[in-house]
């Protein structure tokens, strides 16, 4: 479900039969993404471009990832693959300290890779630099 321009959409816990001091929990989110979806359909619907421009004009922006563990976080913010030693489970500090693999394509980038370049596009074109000033990934 990707909620629409401003909507959001809410779920309520309820407490546990029996549970009487317990109340109602309430949550809101704008999105919620399938497996299928691709890393551009996480960047067009979390508008983050809208906030680099911001950032450009001077203004400060924080991007939040909130979310049960194992869940995609870390990937959907960086898309990056990681040499790790676990096997097929996630990157762990406890086994040995991951090393990034900068093999990624393109549109496995995730919202900072594509945050980074959208901010040094904006600033070459802000400066008069144009695309020849502006890093690539």
């Amino acid at each position: 479900h990707i909620g629409k321009e401003g909507a959001s959409t809410q779920v309520t816990l309820r407490p546990r039969a029996g549970d009487d001091g317990s109340k109602n929990r309430n949550f809101r989110f704008n999105a919620v993404f399938a497996p299928e979806q691709t890393q551009d359909d996480v960047w067009a619907a979390s508008r983050i471009d809208g906030l680099v421009g911001k950032v450009v004009a001077g203004y400060h922006a924080t991007v939040f990832a909130y979310g049960q563990t194992g869940s995609g976080k870390t990937y959907t913010m960086e898309g990056f693959n990681y040499q790790h030693y676990n096997g097929a489970a996630a990157p762990s500090v406890a086994v040995a300290k991951p090393k990034i693999r900068f093999d990624a394509k393109p549109e496995q980038h995730g919202i900072v890779p594509r945050a980074v370049a959208s901010l040094f596009d904006r600033l070459a074109a802000t400066t008069g630099a144009g695309a020849a000033g502006a890093p690539t990934l």
